[in-house]
């Protein structure tokens, strides 16, 4: 039995994002699900999923929501939202990423960017969200 395709995704995902040599120059490579209680800033985190099925007569497919949050400690937003415009350019179109367990991605978009502030109030914080179509994925 495969992984369920939120699992695939994910570490679909944060593989491609760690791959991706605009990215690592801006973070070196800290791409996390469970963040280091002391890492080093900035860096991203793979947020929130959910999975929606497509119901449709003859056709096994999911959508897929997700967020890719990204803290800094820099004073403003300025180098969060350069990271995140690296996290855009690395996922933002991307079809040839591979989910295994004879799933494909068929779209991968990115919906929106919200600049915020971390709970503790110290960390600029941006959440960018992410929409996928991957057929296959029952």
């Amino acid at each position: 039995m495969s992984d369920p395709i939120e699992l695939r995704i994910h570490g679909a995902i944060v593989a491609a994002l760690k791959e991706d040599a605009g990215l690592t120059a801006l973070i070196n490579g800290r791409v996390f699900d469970d963040v280091p209680s002391r890492a080093a800033f900035p860096y991203v985190r793979f947020g929130k999923v959910d999975v929606r099925p497509v119901r449709a007569t003859g056709v096994v497919a999911d959508e897929i929501a997700f967020t890719i949050d990204v803290y800094s400690r820099a004073i403003g937003s300025v180098e969060g939202k350069r990271v995140a415009g690296a996290v855009r350019s690395a996922l933002d179109g991307r079809t040839d990423i591979t989910l295994g367990g004879g799933a494909y991605l068929w779209r991968l978009s990115w919906m929106v960017a919200t600049t915020d502030k971390s709970p503790d109030g110290a960390s600029p914080v941006v959440t960018v969200l992410f929409e996928a179509g991957v057929n296959g994925a029952g």
